[in-house]
């Protein structure tokens, strides 16, 4: 009965790491750093406490032999892959919106250095007194 619930507790900690990861491609897309950076402490946590239920897990003898349990470590399986995806999908966001900004980035370099590379530092010298007449 303490390995079932066990497994109960790991299927909603998968479930709110899957919606924590989700989360976090909406916000790689919208580029909100300071939300992203509190979802990843938060995940953070959640691993942790998936390790440690890992490891509790773990402690128990045998494999689950009731036909719920092996259904819960069915979905829990599940879960795992589907949090897998989610996390791939979410890093290749995350590395495409990085290179977009260093491209905008490098864009802007490149005007402002031609922009400011045809004025003079000094300002501009004053021509008006070579063809004059002594």
């Amino acid at each position: 009965m303490q390995q079932y619930d066990s497994l109960v507790n790991k299927l909603k900690l998968l479930l709110q790491i899957e919606k924590n990861t989700r989360t976090q491609l909406r916000f790689v897309r919208r580029h909100e750093m300071r939300g992203l950076q509190r979802l990843l402490r938060e995940r953070a946590k959640l691993i942790h406490q998936l390790t440690m239920l890992n490891a509790e897990i773990s402690a128990f003898p045998e494999e689950p032999a009731t036909e719920e349990a092996n259904i819960l470590c069915r979905q829990i399986r599940e879960r795992e892959q589907a949090i897998l995806v989610y996390n791939e999908a979410t890093v290749q966001t995350a590395r495409a919106e990085r290179d977009n900004l260093a491209e905008s980035l490098k864009k802007i370099r490149q005007y402002r250095h031609l922009r400011e590379g045809y004025r003079p530092k000094g300002g501009y010298a004053g021509g008006g007194c070579f063809n004059k007449k002594v």
